[in-house]
C-alpha cells in the first residue's frame, strides 16, 4: 500500500487481518496523512459539518476503532498522541510491514 494517510493504513491494517503479508509505504516520517500532527485536520467523516444536520452519523470499522482508542487514551486530542496511536497500531500487526520516509516513484507489476 502506497501511502499512509488513513485510507492508506486502514486498507494496510485489514489486508494484514485478513492474513495478507502487507507492506506500507508512507513517504513522512508519521502515519495519518491530513490527520497527523504535520498538517492537524481531524477527521471528520460522516459526521456534521459543513451545513450537513447529519447529527447521529459516524463512521464505522477501523477508522471507528482508531477514534474510540484515540478519544479513551487522548481526551484532550493531543496530535502528537494521535500519531502515536497510529504508529502503534501498524507495528503491532504482525503481517504489516512498516516504511516511513519512504517516497515510491514507480512500481512494476508482473
Amino acid at each position: 500500500v502506497v501511502g499512509g494517510g488513513l485510507s492508506g493504513l486502514c486498507a494496510a491494517l485489514a489486508a494484514a487481518r485478513e492474513g495478507l503479508r502487507v507492506v506500507l509505504l508512507q513517504d513522512r516520517p508519521v502515519l495519518g496523512g491530513n490527520s497527523s500532527s504535520e498538517v492537524r485536520l481531524w477527521t471528520l467523516g460522516a459526521t456534521s459539518h459543513m451545513g450537513n444536520n447529519n447529527r447521529w452519523a459516524r463512521e464505522g470499522g477501523i477508522i471507528d476503532e482508531l477514534a474510540m482508542e484515540n478519544l479513551y487514551r487522548n481526551p484532550e486530542g493531543n496530535t502528537l498522541l494521535w500519531d502515536a496511536l497510529l504508529l502503534e497500531k501498524a507495528r503491532a500487526e504482525p503481517r504489516l510491514t512498516l516504511l516511513l520516509n519512504t517516497a515510491v516513484h514507480a512500481a512494476a507489476m508482473d
